[in-house]
């Protein structure tokens, strides 16, 4: 039998965290989206509490164990500051080579709720692998239409997809009697804050700057420090008395916890008496609901398809089929925003902040049936999942840009750009239909002007595209970068055909290497026939008058805002 797992470590950092059963919610959704789609009661998703986040070796070894993998969790800021895991560059070519060196699951990863601070960056492990989606959460209005939610990140997901939450659908969320054995420490610090906060509501906000309210924060917490409150006997005595009486803080705490679950939804309702929470936003739930309910379904239903004699679809392929099964849109937070769409040569849309797009459940229904029957019907249709890896010569390019304004000269550039140039080659004629393709970047010796973020690829009778990339040690000139892109699927990749990729900016580059593995099929295919195929039977979208028209130059001032290229937006071409 397959196996299917949902991973999350266990956050004990606040009082909060022993009242919420986020990871278990997690779970079951991934669960119940497995039995409705297998319409079997029986199948059960494990819940393994272990982290990534820290290359940790038992993590990624016991990830292999299993067939599918949903993952709900972040990179905490510290990390960059401290160096840990991704943002540490040996650690980051170290998950690199596990990924490509391993048989790894499919690895379903939420894509962040924070979409609406326009950040560019959030390094995960997906970027490495070849079967993994970034799942971003969608939503839909009365009229059936879907969107993308807001909050929803729009850091390179590959799709986005609907929770149950956003349903209507409830889940025991609030542990209603956790254990407080061992968490003293963690009762002490709640009383510390709720103290300070007691303080702070007799402080005189009106007609105060933001820097004297946050100032008066400070001097109460510091006051508190100088007087010993945290370890006076007043406060080890209530500790005491809860670990009497459980109740007496649960009482306390769990409408703590429900008024914070709430504060940035508008939706979400919390049953107290029985912990159930419905109207939940985060892309942690429709994270599981997409591992669930399409990849581990489909995983599953091989399973009983090889039971019957019946050829089955791998997992590289049901990986794509996912990526086909979406609705294209740009519409964001009940069309309030609109985000850019991106066309490629191949006729796919993708936008900012849900990649291919929304999935849909009956469209994936009919992808896979029309795949078994090709298989069935012709089965010695090429079906091999290709993979190219090629190495790019580095140079130093130096121009000169010159800005103009109403046919003036304003000023000249001067760049000395790193461009990264490389040709793949096949051992046969047959052109390939990418996949994914990700670049792999070692700058140990990068010196001069700001650490380059964004990337542009140029490719032979392609568009030029400007894509971000992300990187291990953010602050440093020797780092790696590297980026995961959905952008060229569908495309027909061409024997020989050169690729360029150009970071602008002034810098030397001895002593850099890149990496570039593109994934996809031979043209002719099963892929490629199933591509055509998806666009034949999608949806047509036609994007509804944009209420908001200043749109597109809120989503442009994200990316120049974020952007650490010293090269204006209008020069790139943007």
């Amino acid at each position: 039998m397959g196996k299917y797992a949902h991973f999350e470590p266990i956050w004990d950092e606040h009082l909060h965290n022993l009242y919420t059963r986020h990871a278990e919610v997690a779970r079951d959704i991934h669960q119940d989206a497995l039995r409705k789609f297998t319409e079997n009661p029986d199948l059960e998703v494990d819940l393994v509490r272990m982290t990534f986040m820290d290359a940790n070796l038992e993590a990624l070894e016991k990830m292999k164990e299993y067939d599918v993998v949903s993952v709900s969790m972040g990179l905490a800021e510290g990390a960059r500051i401290r160096g840990s895991f991704l943002y540490n560059q040996k650690n980051a070519e170290f998950a690199r080579q596990f990924f490509e060196l391993n048989d790894m699951p499919v690895y379903v990863v939420s894509a962040g709720n924070d979409g609406e601070t326009g950040n560019l960056r959030e390094v995960r492990l997906a970027d490495f692998s070849r079967n993994s989606l970034v799942v971003g959460e969608a939503n839909f209005g009365k009229n059936g239409e879907a969107y993308i939610e807001q909050h929803s990140s729009r850091i390179n997901p590959t799709l986005a997809g609907d929770s149950p939450f956003n349903r209507g659908e409830a889940y025991q969320y609030i542990n209603l009697n956790p254990s407080l054995e061992g968490y003293e420490e963690l009762i002490r610090e709640w009383l510390v804050d709720r103290e300070a906060k007691a303080r702070f509501e007799t402080f005189e906000i009106q007609g105060k700057t933001p820097a004297e309210i946050i100032n008066a924060g400070i001097d109460i917490y510091e006051k508190l420090e100088q007087e010993g409150y945290a370890h006076s006997q007043e406060v080890n005595d209530k500790i005491q008395a809860f670990m009497d009486n459980p109740q007496s803080l649960h009482d306390l705490v769990i409408p703590e916890v429900a008024a914070e679950l709430c504060e940035t939804s508008s939706n979400c309702r919390v049953d107290e008496k029985t912990g159930y929470v419905t109207g939940l936003n985060g892309t942690s739930f429709s994270c599981p609901e997409a591992a669930g309910g399409f990849i581990s379904g489909a995983m599953h239903e091989q399973e009983m398809r090889e039971e019957q004699g019946l050829p089955i679809l791998t997992k590289e392929e049901i990986v794509t089929l996912v990526k086909m099964s979406t609705l294209d849109t740009r519409s964001r937070q009940n069309d309030g925003y609109l985000m850019k769409e991106y066309n490629n040569s191949a006729g796919n849309v993708l936008t900012d902040a849900g990649g291919h797009g929304v999935l849909n459940s009956k469209m994936f229904r009919n992808l896979l049936d029309k795949a078994y029957e090709v298989i069935e019907t012709n089965p010695d249709i090429d079906r091999e999942a290709v993979e190219l890896k090629m190495n790019a010569s580095v140079e130093r390019v130096e121009n000169d840009i010159e800005v103009t304004q109403d046919n003036e000269l304003l000023l000249t550039i001067h760049q000395n750009h790193i461009k990264y140039t490389a040709s793949p080659t096949f051992a046969d004629s047959n052109d390939l239909v990418i996949d994914r393709v990700k670049f792999y970047f070692d700058m140990p010796e990068l010196k001069g002007g700001p650490l380059p973020s964004q990337m542009t690829l140029h490719r032979e009778g392609h568009p030029d595209i400007n894509m971000y990339t992300q990187s291990s040690d953010g602050e440093r000139l020797d780092s790696v970068r590297w980026l995961r892109s959905e952008r060229q699927f569908g495309e027909v990749l061409k024997s020989g055909e050169k690729w360029e990729m150009e970071f602008r900016g002034n810098y030397t580059a001895e002593g850099s290497t890149a990496k570039i593995a593109i994934y996809g099929y031979n043209k002719g295919g099963l892929m490629d026939q199933m591509m055509e195929y998806s666009q034949k039977i999608a949806p047509d979208y036609e994007p509804k008058p944009d209420k908001n028209p200043q749109a597109d130059v809120i989503e442009d001032s994200h990316d120049e805002r974020h952007s650490q290229t010293p090269v204006p937006d209008m020069i790139n071409g943007l």
